[in-house]
């Protein structure tokens, strides 16, 4: 009976964490495509800007750099099998212009709700598996 329970348990789990994968992962897929056509559509109205190849300022650029830099390398070293594939041409030599910042602001926000969207996903399975273990056995 112990053996039955636990079985069925992880049945339900794997059933539900393939759902909450599948459901987060179209989710994420449209929040991808709605991020691009945004950031194509600002690079139009960015592309008549007078302003647009004026540089932040160096000590500024440097701490995005640096901190985008590091945010890159701790995404490699988490996944050795996956490396990360964001764009590398935004800005490598540590200038920065006003317009490349405004083009970085729609993706990062993409990335934390895609981030959001896979916590709550976490979250609705953990209530799940909460609920079933207070539920009483059969």
């Amino acid at each position: 009976e112990y053996q039955g329970k636990v079985i069925a348990e992880q049945a339900f789990n794997f059933s539900r964490f393939n759902q909450v994968a599948e459901y987060t992962g179209s989710l994420n897929s449209l929040l991808s495509d709605s991020g691009e056509k945004t950031v194509i559509k600002y690079r139009e109205i960015l592309h008549r800007e007078k302003n647009c190849d004026f540089p932040v300022p160096a000590d500024i650029a440097n701490g995005v750099l640096e901190y985008a830099n590091s945010l890159r390398s701790g995404a490699i070293h988490s996944d050795p099998g996956h490396p990360y594939s964001a764009d590398n041409d935004s800005f490598t030599t540590g200038a920065l212009t006003y317009c490349q910042a405004v083009l970085w602001i729609e993706p990062l926000l993409t990335a934390i709700d895609r981030a959001n969207n896979q916590l709550a996903g976490i979250r609705q399975i953990e209530r799940e598996r909460q609920q079933y273990h207070r539920s009483p056995s059969p």
